[in-house]
């Protein structure tokens, strides 16, 4: 018999342990009820009410994100009764390790602000423009952007000069604040083809290249008057190359020209270009001449003067010698005729 109450008890035990262990595993999570409730201009997420409570394991965490409306900051977050000492006044919080149920009250309300004002000077933009409301400890950032052809001259914070490489943002804003943004035009440079020259009547010379975007180019002036494109030069992309007609370089005047590239930022490029005499080369004709009579002065012979016993180098071409050796010559004649007839005669 006791054998047999042994055998009951220990089949019975084997039961017990065994419902135990089937009801740990089919057992169901403890889950904690969150009502989270909000007043004022702004929303919380996730959000809910009495009738549609969140539901959070035992144990878990949850995080609320707040959205305040514009001009509005969080003013309190209030857990059953109390507030939350420990919220480091972000729009968001988090409870860690639900191990009851709880009621989350979050308020909104309106937020100091101040007002930042942007404005520029010159050809650019910047954004946002003009008076922006910023909540006190918030952060604004501006964008800026030039025209094209333009460039930051430089940067005003509260009527101070930063520079124009300052970064255009206002941090933890505590006050009202200016930001000011001045351009100016790029100036372009002439990168080949400056300062060139030209003889007269000549044809052609080298393109000059500009380093400006091909867009911006509005003309060419040369002594103050504009050319036509098209008839006078042609202009091309490649930063912005100008050549000038061959037929208008042939007209062009000994001297040098004052030439002005135009672009539509209000900047002018500028060079010279300057024309040379032609050089003129001796003609044929003439060079021939002046070779002969060249050597007609040179192989000349002298001439003896009768009766004198001397004898006269012939005189160069255009020298004053020439007549008075010319009338010695003729006197010497005479002189031998006159004194032939006297001895003709004495016989």
């Amino acid at each position: 018999m006791k054998k047999i109450i042994t055998i009951a008890l220990a089949f019975v035990l084997a039961l017990g342990f065994q419902f135990g262990a089937m009801s740990e595993v089919n057992a169901v999570p403890v889950q904690h009820e969150i009502i989270a409730l909000y007043d004022g201009e702004g929303t919380i997420t996730p959000s809910s009410s009495a009738e549609n409570p969140i539901l959070v394991a035992d144990g878990e965490s949850i995080t609320f994100e707040f959205h305040p409306a514009p001009g509005y900051i969080v003013g309190s977050i209030i857990i059953e009764d109390f507030e939350a000492t420990d919220w480091d006044g972000t729009n968001s919080y988090t409870i860690e390790n639900v191990t009851e149920p709880l009621m989350v009250y979050v308020t909104f309300v309106e937020g100091e602000s101040w007002d930042v004002t942007s404005s520029v000077e010159g050809n650019g933009t910047i954004s946002p423009l003009g008076v922006t409301p910023v909540l006190e400890g918030e952060d604004i950032t501006f964008e800026i952007t030039p025209d094209l052809g333009y460039k930051i001259k430089d940067i005003l914070i509260n009527g101070d000069s930063v520079g124009p490489d300052a970064d255009p943002e206002f941090k933890d804003v505590m006050g009202d604040h200016e930001i000011k943004v001045i351009f100016e035009p790029i100036e372009f440079d002439i990168v080949g083809g400056a300062d060139q020259s030209l003889e007269y009547g000549s044809e052609g010379i080298d393109e000059v290249v500009i380093e400006a975007d091909f867009s911006l180019f509005d003309g060419v002036l040369v002594d103050g008057e504009l050319l036509e494109e098209g008839s006078d030069y042609t202009a091309r992309e490649g930063s912005t190359i100008v050549k000038f007609k061959e037929s208008y370089l042939k007209n062009l005047s000994e001297g040098e020209h004052k030439v002005e590239f135009k672009f539509k930022n209000n900047t002018t490029v500028k060079t010279s270009l300057t024309v040379t005499p032609k050089k003129e080369e001796p003609k044929p004709s003439e060079t021939t001449t002046t070779t002969s009579s060249s050597a007609s002065n040179t192989s000349k012979p002298t001439a003896s003067a009768s009766g004198t016993g001397q004898s006269t180098a012939a005189p160069a071409t255009g020298d004053n010698s020439t007549v008075y050796i010319s009338l010695l010559i003729i006197s010497a004649a005479l002189a031998t005729l006159l004194s032939a007839s006297r001895r003709q005669a004495s016989k």
